[in-house]
């Protein structure tokens, strides 16, 4: 093979693998475990994720409000949504995903750090969830026999906020 030969040929070969990364990069996801659930964040949502501490509970709030954490000298209100679906699962939560910034952000506790999912197509059939959930449900994905469920994490916590 000539030198010219030989470098188009890796040139194309190059080209061939960067259209198979940009694709499986569209394809990717990321999602993370509360107890049984498996939920999506939404495409280009951004995250923040700590290790799970105790919330300093507040009195007069209902069971599933942990608390408040400080975070950086901010605030942050945290929720067990494992609580409010009385879902039982052994030990405690270890990651708290945290959402939106500085003094407009909430988090929840979790029991997986958010990982990539390539989903392979959308849900034949809704699942049956709590009413609560359900209404922050945007879309139902597929991996695989797994079903992944894509939430509206800001319109979750202005439900949760009405429920106080």
């Amino acid at each position: 093979m000539t030198p010219t030969a030989a470098l188009n040929y890796l040139a194309s070969r190059k080209r061939e693998h960067d259209l198979y990364v940009q694709e499986k990069k569209e394809d990717t996801r990321y999602g993370f475990r509360l107890g049984e659930l498996r939920l999506l964040l939404r495409p280009n949502e951004k995250v923040e994720t700590i290790k799970a501490v105790p919330a300093c509970p507040m009195p007069n709030t209902p069971h599933w409000f942990a608390g408040m954490i400080n975070l950086r000298g901010n605030l942050l209100p945290v929720f067990d949504i494992k609580q409010l679906l009385d879902m039982k699962s052994p030990g405690l939560p270890k990651w708290i995903i945290v959402f939106g910034r500085d003094n407009r952000a909430a988090g929840i506790y979790a029991d997986t750090l958010p990982s990539g999912v390539i989903v392979d197509r959308p849900a034949d059939v809704r699942p049956h969830l709590h009413d609560f959930l359900q209404d922050c449900v945007e879309n139902t994905l597929m991996q695989g026999d797994n079903m992944w469920i894509e939430v509206a994490f800001e319109k979750m916590f202005e439900d949760l906020r009405s429920r106080f």
